[in-house]
């Protein structure tokens, strides 16, 4: 994020193609492709290329298909007035997380999404074969990292001596990531004097998620190379895994709380601090785009739908942007 406007205004690379809408959508968040690496015999030392692909990893491990995206839950309407939290949708064919995890909520409005994200046991059990030979995960953007040097350079080091520990490193990885997006949620949405942890769980896990996501495909990070045998790994960006990684730290963290769970009061006082906050990023953004606009000159303009999808991440981050469609809605800005 940014807080300096003309640094923001300079960085438009191009203004026509930011106009004609040929620019990457920087708020895209469809499932990276699964990429596979290899390695030749020519990049072993010649000590050991008698050796390459006889490894053969730990478990049976499938092909990986892309995992269906998180739906969107709806936003709990705009105004001050207290009114009950709209009833979450049910993903059908989905088994039920309230089997794994102790829901606290009790109402309608509570006992799913956002309130719980729901894990599917098939796609998850297929992930952790896949997991059980990760040999390296992306913790900083790389441009190709499929192709890089590095890669290739732990799917060797892995192949000599597996590194059995890799799974709980990236799980690790993923737990500080989670408690980064939280701290930054505590310090633009909680109320002097509030409560952290009823804060965390009006926003919900599913929101949690998101703001993860988000920010893992937007940067590029958090995705997996796993070994497939014969010299060949796989990326794979493992939702399923990050999802349990989130509900495991609400389940230990948020849900066994002493809160009014079902409180509607708590709801609406969490999204009135929301609203301020948005109001306020709200004239920062159609300050923001005016100056696009007068920039862009007579006769020509940039949408605030597109200006938002373009540059939104850059101006707000997944946190806020995610949080004002949690409670406002999906049109935020527009």
């Amino acid at each position: 994020m940014t807080d300096n406007l003309e640094h923001l205004l300079a960085n438009v690379d191009d203004l026509d193609d930011f106009l004609q809408g040929s620019n990457v959508d920087a708020d895209d968040q469809s499932e990276p492709e699964n990429v596979e690496v290899s390695i030749e015999s020519k990049d072993f030392p010649e000590s050991e290329k008698e050796s390459f692909g006889e490894a053969e990893p730990s478990g049976a491990v499938d092909p990986v298909d892309p995992v269906d995206p998180v739906e969107t839950e709806e936003a709990a309407p705009p105004g001050e007035a207290l009114s009950e939290p709209p009833v979450p949708h049910k993903t059908p064919g989905v088994p039920a997380t309230e089997k794994r995890f102790a829901i606290p909520g009790t109402k309608e409005w509570n006992s799913g999404s956002p309130y719980v994200i729901a894990v599917n046991d098939e796609s998850l059990e297929k992930e952790t074969r896949q997991l059980s030979n990760i040999f390296y995960f992306v913790t900083a953007s790389v441009a190709d990292p499929s192709g890089s040097d590095i890669i290739k350079k732990a799917l060797i080091d892995y192949m000599r001596k597996p590194d059995t520990d890799m799974l709980e490193k990236y799980k690790v990885f993923l737990y500080q990531e989670l408690l980064k997006e939280l701290l930054e949620i505590n310090t633009v949405f909680l109320e002097k004097g509030g409560d952290e942890k009823e804060l965390f769980y009006h926003i919900g896990p599913v929101t949690v998620e998101k703001m993860l996501m988000a920010k893992f495909k937007h940067e590029k990070r958090g995705y997996c190379f796993c070994y497939t045998g014969s010299g060949k790994g796989i990326r794979l960006f493992p939702e399923e895994t990050i999802k349990m990684v989130i509900m495991n730290w609400f389940s230990e963290n948020v849900f066994s709380a002493r809160i009014d769970f079902d409180n509607i009061t708590l709801y609406d006082r969490v999204k009135r601090k929301v609203n301020e906050t948005y109001r306020e990023d709200r004239k920062r953004f159609q300050m923001l785009l005016e100056k696009v606009n007068l920039r862009a000159g007579e006769g020509r303009s940039v949408t605030p739908a597109r200006f938002l999808a373009l540059k939104g991440n850059d101006i707000f981050g997944p946190v806020k942007l995610q949080v004002y469609r949690r409670f406002i809605g999906n049109n935020i800005f527009i």
